[in-house]
């Protein structure tokens, strides 16, 4: 993201802000990532290693992904007060902009920091007139945040739901100036 693009995303009231990804923040990442699969992973009956590397292979695998699919991505620690509250990932296409991931510690959670975050990404799309998408496992609380953002379902797999925003100013006619 452009440094403006990224300012506009920051809060400097709640002291967040966003800093680009760095090889150093993957043990940051990793536990995150991990954090996301306890309660999954809980009903497996496998041994601690057997989780961690499960949970190695899985977070390798989405990293790879991410990079394949989103080139142009734009890859963020999301940090509250200076320490490493979360990640987001956005990719800003030419009519939409997707949120392809977003994850907030539990530490950091109920403190609004991914209101504030998607509130700023649903500004920036409403003045570009782009649509907002993303994917939500249907069983997550984010799930309710995202309807009362003004977020639809627009496809549901059984698993996760695909959901978007689209800006009000979205299929409103341009007003043409007059020729004369």
């Amino acid at each position: 993201m452009e440094a403006p693009a990224r300012k506009n995303l920051e809060n400097s009231e709640t002291g967040l802000m966003l800093r680009p990804e760095k090889p150093e923040d993957r043990p940051f990442l990793f536990r995150l990532y991990a954090r996301t699969r306890e309660e999954e992973l809980s009903l497996t009956g496998w041994s601690r290693s057997e989780k961690e590397a499960f949970l190695e292979m899985q977070f390798r695998s989405q990293q790879e992904d991410y990079h394949r699919r989103f080139p142009d991505g734009e890859f963020f620690v999301i940090v509250c007060h200076e320490e490493p509250a979360g990640r987001i990932t956005l990719h800003r296409g030419a009519r939409e902009i997707r949120v392809v991931d977003l994850i907030v510690s539990p530490e950091w959670r109920g403190r609004g920091l991914g209101t504030i975050l998607l509130r700023r990404i649903l500004e920036e799309a409403e003045q570009k007139n782009k649509i907002v998408r993303l994917h939500a496992l249907k069983a997550e609380r984010a799930v309710r945040l995202y309807q009362r953002l003004g977020f639809s379902v627009i496809s549901d797999n059984g698993i996760y739901l695909e959901m978007e925003r689209r800006p009000s100013t979205l299929g409103r006619a341009t007003p043409v100036e007059s020729a004369d």
